[in-house]
């Protein structure tokens, strides 16, 4: 291989590494739950704000926070349930 061809191999990776390390999901994708102790209709507001409060500091549902809601109800002895 003569060297012009040798250092135009290694010129073209050069290119090609930062547009494939690009592609990558960088980050971790936390997961967080959220159980209320009343019914979806009364403790949806609070679901809501929290999920508001992580977009503005950045997360974005599905891709780097994934968020679950559980409702008791309000019934205290289905929380365990809930939380399960």
């Amino acid at each position: 291989m003569r060297r012009r061809d040798f250092f135009g191999v290694i010129y073209g990776a050069g290119l090609a590494l930062p547009f494939g390390a690009a592609a990558q999901q960088s980050g971790k994708i936390w997961r967080i739950g959220d159980v209320e102790g009343s019914t979806p209709e009364i403790s949806g507001i609070f679901a809501r704000a929290l999920e508001e409060s992580l977009a503005d500091l950045g997360y974005v549902q599905g891709r780097n926070v994934v968020l679950s809601h559980r409702f008791a109800g309000g019934r205290l002895d289905k929380m365990e349930e809930a939380i399960t």
